[in-house]
């Protein structure tokens, strides 16, 4: 019963990484890609003009841009679960997934919401995971026991 939990978590982090991360014109409304760009057309023009600089947005978008090992293993993953055509693949998937490989794509989500909030407000709020001195692997992988 619970391998079934452990299977639907998983996908289900996949699945919403890339709705995250992937760069893809039809894809969500939201990702990091959209909101980076949205964030430095609008920078002249907005609440937050003064607050965040064109150097800040640009450093964001390179960071972004080293993460796209993790980011194309990550379109793959969905790619390949979403087709079912490799049901080898889908059985063996949580053997596959070494999710510290993706500690890259959640530290930086986790670096862009919190510098973003603390320029906007000028209030330190920290969301970290890393806090609790564990792996995201090993959280993910405890979550589901």
């Amino acid at each position: 019963m619970f391998r079934f939990y452990d299977y639907y978590l998983y996908f289900n982090i996949i699945i919403e990484l890339a709705k995250l991360f992937e760069n893809k014109e039809n894809s969500q409304k939201f990702n990091f890609h959209k909101f980076l760009l949205k964030l430095e057309r609008n920078l002249a023009n907005s609440d937050y003009k003064g607050k965040i600089e064109l150097d800040f947005i640009i450093k964001k978008k390179e960071e972004l841009n080293g993460l796209s090992s993790s980011i194309n293993k990550v379109s793959e993953i969905r790619t390949r679960y979403y087709a079912h055509t490799d049901k080898d693949f889908i059985i063996q998937m949580k053997y596959i997934i070494d999710f510290s490989e993706f500690d890259g794509l959640f530290d930086f989500e986790e670096n862009v919401i919190t510098e973003i909030y603390f320029k906007l407000t000028g209030v330190s709020q920290s969301i970290k995971v890393k806090n609790l001195k564990q792996s995201t692997e090993k959280i993910i992988r405890e979550l589901v026991k």
